[in-house]
């Protein structure tokens, strides 16, 4: 970098001939490189004598700043300083006169840095090594003679002898900038030796360029020790499972590392041996392999690549036999267990179960884990069972149907052969007790035994069904056929012994009209039966029933009432009057509405039973001839 030096020349003694010249290097303001102190090192005090008494030289005078007359001198020439890394292009500050009120002078000397040795690698072009020229001792604007730098380790020459053809690398040196190679050119260059080194002058055509010790100068070099590495691999190859063996390991991350000599083709090798790790053979199932570990040798740079293979073998198998060794069809044939610690191996392997079959072990320990096992089975025989039911629906009586009975306690019990898939039954048939249909009152039912059907293992279910329908009534019409308004429609009787049919039921009563039956026997206890009413011919005879009601208490007041035996005997007394009366007697008494209602609330009350309803029938037939007799007695 070019640096501005300032010079201070300074007069210290006014009068006297003696002149002392102080010699100061100032750093410019773009330096950034070195500054120097004050320093007489190198530059030896320069005096000028002028004798006392005159000048005989006949130096002139001159008039100082005081007006007064004082001697005119000379300040000598100042050699410019050596300053370590820079040459300058001035030798020094040039003589100049002086007078005592101008004794100092400042002179700006340039400063350049130095030039180089560089040793390029002539093959990669990099710079290998470099060295800043020595100073001259003496004169700043040149460079001194600098032995070459050791040339590094496995390099030499490319060109031989004292004399030879380099490079010159040509410097820009311009003021505020780096200095930077603007060209190259080859030069000569000749070699010197100082104290059994190389050496060189660098001031080269210093006449012609002023610049030149700002050069560099670059000597080829060719490595002959050459950096060489080897590259290693290791691979552990999976084979034979199939389809599903591991990946191939590799590796091969390291490399031998050594140097090789071209004059005498040897390498040497920083490390004779490597081993990279050894490989875990995976465990994959239903296969064994041949060795527990891979990989794991010694490479060399003579063999740095190693190949290890590993073998996958199917496991053998568990193979069920019968008792005469044949193979049991369809059945099936594990694998051994593999072990998963040691793919070499297989674990005990417990047998297949097989339907039908018995084994002789439970488990299987595998001594070659690629051999098959034969396991002897024997038939199996196994108790079976099957449950049955019966089950009676009873349906269509409107919320009063009887609740579902089911009978399910029978099982059918056999032996199964499982290999023949045939089942031998103790029992090939079953059969339930039969189901009496209830009786429910206002309902007759289809049958009157349910159930009792024959069960068969094949067929160990049934269902049988009783349905409810509702019971006939009797409608009263008159001789026309239509119905007669507002009279009673009784159901007809149920059979308490018989679900499926009624029993005769008595014909209601209707006021002012006479049945032509006083009783019905159904055919079809679920068809309506109607009974013709004829009207009676007498109006009056209507309202004496009225009053009827009103004589309750004509039995209370005779109470002598069963010592009339001869009450029978009454229907004697209307034999002479049979023409005029002949069912007068007989219709009020039917159209008594007490009597029929004391025979609607006993059927309310005989669900399960028909004994209750026969009494009152009874009893309302004696009532029926109580009064009869009593209306005769009184028409008497």
């Amino acid at each position: 970098m070019k640096k501005n030096n300032k010079f201070s020349i300074r007069k210290y003694s006014v009068g006297v001939v003696s002149v002392i010249i102080g010699l100061f290097i100032l750093a410019s303001t773009n330096t950034n490189d070195r500054v120097y102190a004050e320093s007489n090192d190198g530059v030896p005090p320069i005096v000028s004598t002028v004798p006392e008494g005159g000048n005989p030289g006949g130096v002139d005078k001159v008039v100082d700043k005081n007006n007064e007359v004082v001697d005119k001198g000379d300040l000598s020439k100042v050699p410019t300083p050596v300053t370590p890394g820079y040459f300058a292009i001035e030798k020094g500050a040039p003589e100049v006169a002086a007078i005592p009120d101008a004794a100092e002078k400042d002179v700006t000397v340039d400063l350049y840095e130095i030039g180089k040795i560089k040793y390029r690698d002539i093959k990669t072009k990099e710079i290998v090594a470099e060295k800043m020229y020595d100073n001259d001792q003496i004169d700043a604007t040149k460079a001194g003679i600098t032995t070459l730098p050791d040339l590094p380790e496995g390099y030499e020459f490319v060109n031989q002898g004292l004399e030879r053809e380099e490079t010159r690398q040509v410097v820009a040196q311009e003021f505020g900038k780096e200095p930077y190679v603007k060209d190259e050119v080859g030069i000569k260059v000749k070699l010197q030796e100082v104290d059994g080194k190389l050496a060189v002058d660098p001031n080269i055509n210093i006449e012609a360029d002023k610049l030149a010790p700002g050069h560099h100068l670059v000597f080829d070099v060719r490595k002959y020790i050459q950096d060489v590495e080897k590259g290693t691999k290791q691979v552990v190859e999976f084979v034979g499972a199939e389809g599903k063996a591991p990946k191939t390991n590799i590796q091969e991350g390291y490399k031998f590392l050594g140097k090789y000599n071209e004059k005498t083709r040897e390498t040497i090798w920083n490390e004779k041996t490597h081993a990279y790790n050894s490989v875990d053979a995976p465990v994959v199932k239903g296969y064994f392999v041949d060795k527990k570990q891979a990989g794991g040798e010694t490479l060399t740079p003579e063999k740095p690549e190693v190949t290890d293979k590993v073998t996958y073998k199917h496991l053998g198998k568990i193979v069920p036999v019968d008792e005469k060794g044949n193979p049991i069809a369809g059945a099936q044939t594990p694998d051994y267990l593999n072990d998963l610690k040691d793919p070499t191996k297989a674990l005990e392997t417990p047998v297949p179960e097989l339907e039908g079959y018995v084994p002789t072990v439970k488990s299987v320990l595998p001594k070659d884990p690629g051999v098959d096992t034969k396991v002897v089975y024997k038939e199996k025989i196994t108790d079976v069972e099957k449950g049955t039911k019966q089950v009676v629906e009873f349906v269509g009586a409107e919320g009063k149907a009887p609740k579902i009975n089911i009978q399910d306690d029978y099982k059918f019990k056999g032996k199964y052969h499982v290999v023949t898939k045939e089942t031998v039954w103790k029992e090939k048939t079953h059969a339930y007790n039969s189901v009496d249909v209830p009786v429910v009152k206002g309902y007759f039912a289809d049958k009157k035994q349910a159930g009792g059907e024959t069960l068969t293992p094949e067929k160990p279910e049934v269902t049988d069904k009783v349905t409810y329908k509702h019971l006939g009534k009797i409608l009263p019409v008159d001789e026309k056929g239509n119905p007669i308004e507002k009279a009673a429609t009784p159901d007809y009787l149920n059979d308490l012994t018989d679900p499926t049919k009624t029993l005769e039921t008595q014909v209601p009563d209707v006021k002012g009209y006479v049945p032509t039956v006083k009783s019905v026997v159904p055919k079809d206890p679920g068809v309506d039966t109607k009974v013709i009413y004829k009207k009676e011919e007498k109006t009056k005879t209507p309202e004496k029933p009225k009053e009827t009601p009103e004589k309750p208490e004509v039995p209370k007041e005779q109470p002598k009432t069963p010592e009339q035996p001869k009450t029978p005997k009454m229907p004697k007394v209307p034999q002479t009057k049979v023409p005029e009366k002949p069912v007068t007697p007989k219709v009020p008494k039917l159209e008594e509405k007490p009597t029929p209602e004391i025979h609607k609330k006993e059927n309310v009350k005989l669900p399960n039973t028909g004994e209750k309803e026969t009494e009152t029938a009874a009893f309302g037939m004696f009532m029926l001839l109580l009064a009869g007799a009593l209306k005769t007695k009184k028409n008497k």
